[in-house]
């Protein structure tokens, strides 16, 4: 049986308690600050293949509309008569 002796044997003074559980308190501030960065580069991610997938849909969808769609008129010249 271990004596109970050893358990008392540590320094529990208040000041090292209280840094610690500073201590402790600043890892989980940390690991929640790097998931909460690893969620925002997830969601950019998402959005980047989302806006991936848009354009490619966009792109085949003029491809069916024919290659003589013009997308700008062409110039007409200025003859002066209104």
């Amino acid at each position: 049986m271990v004596p109970l002796s050893i358990f008392y044997s540590f320094d529990t003074s208040p000041l090292k308690v209280i840094l610690i559980m500073l201590i402790i308190m600043l890892i989980i501030m940390l690991i929640i600050i790097i998931i909460i960065i690893i969620i925002i580069i997830m969601i950019i991610i998402i959005i980047t293949i989302i806006k991936i997938i848009i354009m490619i849909i966009e792109a085949q969808m003029l491809n069916l509309a024919g290659n003589d769609v013009e997308v700008e008129p062409v110039l007409q010249e200025i003859t002066g008569e209104s």
